[in-house]
């Protein structure tokens, strides 16, 4: 019944998307995606995302955020995501809070740059993870008023039982993002 309805909600959700944005980023051992879609009203966003890299596990996530434009060329969001993860053949959980901005530079309108940053403590981290963090910065150029290349850096950490900050993925990442 649970998976019945969640698949109902996302269904649902999907079909009151007015604005949706596909980033695919890759580097030598990992592969990670998010789609991110706005209802009507341009505020409310969803988030599904996943990350892959070939040595230290996998993750995946989905989010809700409010979003505000505070100018033409620049945008912030804060909000929560439910984040899964599959670290050494053991499945983990966290529902991370936190935020993001991207913003055009004066110059340059082409030219944008950003960051993010989520965070679970021990409270809302299941399993075999008493925290887990993800952080980044990113420079991307838009092409086209609809697509852009990117070079991004990125941490995911999860702290595990034991008290040992393993790394999910840490380093630079390039890719392309698409707004339709």
């Amino acid at each position: 019944m649970q998976k019945i309805i969640s698949c109902w909600c996302l269904c649902w959700a999907a079909l009151t998307v007015q604005a949706s944005e596909f980033s695919l980023a890759l580097s030598d051992n990992t592969l990670s995606f998010d789609y991110v879609g706005a209802t009507q009203n341009g505020t409310l966003e969803f988030n599904l995302g996943g990350l892959h890299h070939s040595e230290n596990g996998d993750m995946a996530s989905l989010g809700f955020h409010v979003a505000q434009r505070t100018h033409p060329n620049a945008q912030g969001l804060v909000g929560l995501k439910a984040v899964g993860l599959l670290i050494d053949d053991q499945n983990s959980a966290a529902m991370a809070l936190g935020g993001s901005f991207k913003a055009a530079l004066p110059l340059i309108d082409q030219l944008y740059w950003g960051a993010h940053a989520w965070y679970a403590p021990s409270v809302v981290s299941f399993n075999r993870i008493k925290n887990f963090r993800d952080a980044g910065a990113q420079l991307s150029y838009r092409l086209l008023n609809n697509a852009a290349l990117f070079v991004a850096y990125r941490e995911v950490q999860v702290r595990d039982d034991n008290g040992w900050d393993r790394e999910v993925f840490k380093g630079t990442q390039t890719g392309i993002e698409l707004t339709f």
